[in-house]
């Protein structure tokens, strides 16, 4: 069993060059430009531009890898997850809670399952990281 939890958190967490440029170069704008659409376009009742600016700068941060391969050592595959977390499964369903599960957000919590999943490669990771998100948002929601 502990066997299989190693190979699982090993295949789960597969961080390419290519995965942290698409999680940084489309996920830092994406949010910053989704707190202005939802909220002036879409004129949703929960926008929040705290949480939207930490998972900006969470997806920044990932671009600090590119340039030091060495950037935080062997703590990178744990901070890669709670990014991960935090910036899909926690924010996506937040916001699905905070408005009242609008159509729209029930969409964009399908897509984030589909992009989580092209993250995190091991269905045990994956239900790991997206039952903590989703938990922690509960959480928060209340």
């Amino acid at each position: 069993m502990k066997s299989y939890l190693k190979s699982a958190l090993r295949e789960g967490t597969q961080i390419s060059r290519f995965n942290i440029i698409a999680a940084s170069i489309l996920g830092a704008p994406a949010h910053f430009i989704f707190y202005f659409l939802f909220k002036y376009f879409f004129h949703l009742p929960y926008e929040s531009l705290g949480l939207r600016l930490v998972a900006v700068v969470l997806c920044l941060v990932g671009l600090f890898k590119l340039r030091d391969n060495d950037f935080l050592g062997k703590y990178f595959p744990v901070y890669w997850h709670l990014m991960l977390i935090f910036v899909l499964p926690f924010i996506f369903t937040t916001y699905l809670l905070k408005n009242n599960f609008h159509e729209l957000w029930l969409y964009w919590e399908i897509f984030m399952i589909f992009i989580l999943i092209s993250f995190v490669p091991n269905w045990l990771m994956f239900l790991f990281d997206l039952s903590v998100g989703v938990v922690a948002a509960v959480l928060f929601f209340f």
